[in-house]
């Protein structure tokens, strides 16, 4: 996640192009330049479960997103691939 100068999140790392850059490179390369803006969309409840957390995943199509509190405090970050790990059962 990319914070402001006032700690608020304004984007989420991508996963697949973290990964996808070479590992020596890493160290070089700005978070910011592998991060997409948090659109209303990727922000989701942290305790949004069952079919509520589905729709809302299809609703907004996405690699990543930012799971809070109802005080709207980060929670995390939800990544699709985990949760369809999840949901397969492995």
């Amino acid at each position: 996640m990319v914070v402001d100068h006032e700690d608020r999140p304004i984007a989420i790392v991508n996963e697949t192009a973290v990964m996808a850059t070479p590992p020596q490179r890493r160290p070089w390369i700005d978070a910011g330049s592998l991060a997409r803006t948090i659109d209303p969309g990727l922000i989701l409840p942290a305790d949004l479960s069952g079919m509520a957390l589905i729709e809302a995943v299809r609703r907004t199509p996405a690699s990543e997103y930012l799971l809070v509190e109802p005080s709207g405090q980060v929670y995390g970050v939800l990544a699709t691939a985990d949760l369809d790990r999840a949901f397969a059962g492995t």
